[in-house]
Formats: C-alpha cells, structure tokens, sequence
C-alpha cells in the first residue's frame, strides 16, 4: 500500500456515515415541509364568510382565514386585505389605512378615519 492508496481511503465516506447523512437530510427537508405546509394552509384555509350590502345596494363580501385576516372584495372591484386587530366587541380587522368592523351582522369599512361602508350582512345563516 503506498501513501497515496491510505489518503484516499481515509476520505471516502462509508455506507455508515453516509446513511446517516442522508437520513438526517430527510428529516429535517420532512420537517421543513411540514412547518411550510402548515404556515401556507393557516394563509389559505378559509374559516368563515360574509355577503354585506349598503342601503345604496353597496355590497362588499368578506373571507375570513385561519391566521387572522380578512379579504375584503369590495363594491368598486378592487380588494383590501386587513388584519385581526383589539376589539371591545366584534371583529374588527386593520392594515395601515382601512379598518373593517363587523358586530351583530353589521360591518362598517373606513379609510383614514372616513366612513366608506355600512351594510348588513346577506349571507344565509
């Protein structure tokens, strides 16, 4: 044997540690794709919906999700999407300039302090 046969022998990986290399790295890609699975349905997974129309006949329906937001579709064609803020008594929903607020079937939606929306809520109980 010369120098150069015991070098190459002592750096190639055995089936031993190569299993466990492997098994390790199957692990934790299962446990990062659970950890993503999970945080991807909580973003999707609906949890509760609501139809609310204006007096003027304004409607705007409201998606609830797993990790408290709301989708609002509202009457003008566009979306806003609000997140689970402190409320006495309701729900009430927040981003940087709307706020959503439902209590009692009843929903407002203001931007910068402005009321936008007041409706009821349509949905078939």
């Amino acid at each position: 044997m010369t120098l150069g046969d015991k070098t190459n022998k002592e750096h190639r990986p055995n089936m031993k540690t190569t299993g466990k290399t492997l098994m390790a790295l199957c692990i934790t890609l299962a446990v990062a794709g659970c950890t993503c699975s999970k945080t991807a349905d909580l973003r999707t997974r609906e949890v509760g919906r609501g139809a609310f129309v204006s007096e003027k006949g304004e409607a705007i329906t409201a998606i609830y999700y797993a990790n408290d937001t709301v989708r609002l579709h509202l009457f003008d064609k566009t979306e806003a999407e609000l997140y689970s803020a402190i409320s006495a008594s309701g729900a009430r929903y927040t981003n940087n300039a709307a706020e959503w607020w439902e209590h009692h079937d009843e929903a407002t939606y203001d931007i910068q302090g402005r009321n936008i929306f007041k409706g009821k809520n349509r949905s078939p109980k």
